[in-house]
């Protein structure tokens, strides 16, 4: 079974004789807008992870969910009762970061990396 996901960003309700609508029909037949359709803002809305800026030309940015769900994961392992040596937690952790840099690479908002790098070495410090 194959699953195909998209998002279609519209600055106006697409009415049903404009071209927009006939787009969407082409994309997707099996489009259904009644139970399978969101209407919000992009920047309120996140994808795959990722989410929008509210800016005149929006910016792709690590959702804030994301963010959290990554702090939280490595509080878990940085936990100073976890029993683990130094070296076998900052393997754990070394994996984790470079997946999660190398999924997160698209990202326009560089901040972002900069930050969880201040707050990665904070933590690291503690533990």
């Amino acid at each position: 079974m194959k699953f195909e996901f998209f998002i279609v960003f519209l600055c106006h309700v697409a009415h049903p004789e404009s071209p927009y609508s006939y787009i969407l029909d082409s994309l997707c037949p099996l489009f259904q807008p009644n139970t399978k359709s969101v209407v919000d803002r992009p920047w309120k809305r996140k994808f795959l992870g990722f989410s929008f800026t509210h800016h005149r030309q929006p910016k792709v940015r690590v959702s804030p969910k994301s963010l959290k769900r990554f702090k939280d994961k490595f509080r878990i392992t940085t936990k100073r009762s976890r029993g683990q040596s130094r070296a076998e937690r900052l393997d754990i952790l070394n994996k984790y970061l470079h997946g999660w840099s190398g999924y997160y690479r698209r990202a326009e908002t560089r901040s972002v990396f900069v930050e969880q790098d201040e707050w990665i070495r904070r933590r690291l410090r503690m533990c």
